[in-house]
C-alpha cells in the first residue's frame, strides 16, 4: 500500500503543463508559492559561498536535505507543485555548474544593447 507522499507524488501537478497551472485557485497558487520559497531558500543556502563556519553547516544541511531528503523534502516539492526527482536533478545540475546562474557582469544582452546605444548616441 502506498503511503500518503507516494500517493500525492503519483498525482502531483505537472507545472510544465500550462493548463494544469490554470486550474489552480488563487489560494492554491499562493500556497504553492510559499512552498516554492522553501525550496528556493534551500537552494540559496546550498549555493552560498560564505566562509563563515555557521554558513558551512547551513550549506551542508541544505545539500543533504535537497539531495538526500526523505519524505519531508518530497512533501515540500509536492506542495510546491514539483516532482521531487525533477528538483533533485535540477539541483545536481546546478551544483555541477557551481551554481553559476547568471552571466558575468557586463556580458548580458541588455548590457551589450545599452553599450551599443550609448556608442551610437556619442558618435
Amino acid at each position: 500500500m502506498l503511503n500518503t507522499v507516494q500517493q500525492r507524488r503519483r498525482s502531483s501537478l505537472d507545472l510544465s503543463d500550462e493548463r494544469a497551472r490554470d486550474e489552480l485557485t488563487p489560494e492554491e497558487r499562493a500556497v504553492q508559492g510559499v512552498w516554492s520559497g522553501v525550496l528556493v531558500q534551500a537552494i540559496m543556502d546550498m549555493s552560498s559561498k560564505s566562509r563563515k563556519p555557521e554558513m558551512r553547516r547551513v550549506r551542508e544541511d541544505a545539500r543533504a536535505w535537497l539531495l538526500e531528503g526523505g519524505e519531508d523534502f518530497e512533501e515540500v516539492c509536492l506542495r510546491a507543485g514539483f516532482n521531487p526527482d525533477y528538483v533533485r536533478a535540477k539541483v545536481r545540475a546546478a551544483e555541477r555548474r557551481e551554481f553559476q546562474w547568471r552571466l558575468p557582469v557586463g556580458s548580458g544582452w541588455r548590457t551589450q544593447r545599452r553599450m551599443l546605444e550609448t556608442q551610437q548616441l556619442t558618435a
